[in-house]
């Protein structure tokens, strides 16, 4: 795996827009927050409430494929698309940004991957 970092928590129940995976212990969704759009994933803990993680970082993974900066996007919006199976007890889940300049979308995705913790990874 490559980065992790320990994102901010909050227990907060998934908005009802949230894409669920199989066995629905976890749920991801794009929402507002401080810094603009944001990508959330809401883990369920073992007393059924939810651990909502900011997992918004996984945009600058998928813009930094597509090799510019913020600045020269118009318009980008991250959310999520489906959810894998889990491996070896890890959270498995595709994310998506599209980002727009001069008229022309780009498109790049990122495998975002999360222990039961809560702490992300990817690749």
């Amino acid at each position: 795996m490559g980065l992790a970092w320990l994102p901010r928590a909050s227990a907060e129940p998934p908005p009802a827009a949230a894409l669920w995976n199989a066995d629905r212990s976890a749920a991801a969704a794009s929402m507002p927050a401080a810094t603009g759009a944001g990508l959330f994933v809401f883990l369920r803990q073992d007393d059924g409430s939810f651990r909502s993680i900011d997992a918004s970082r996984v945009e600058d993974a998928n813009l930094g494929k597509l090799g510019r900066a913020r600045s020269e996007f118009e318009r980008i919006e991250t959310r999520p698309v489906r959810w894998l199976p889990r491996s070896g007890g890890l959270f498995r889940i595709t994310v998506q940004t599209r980002a727009w300049r001069q008229g022309r979308r780009e498109t790049a995705e990122e495998l975002l991957v999360l222990r039961p913790d809560g702490t992300v990874l990817w690749r």
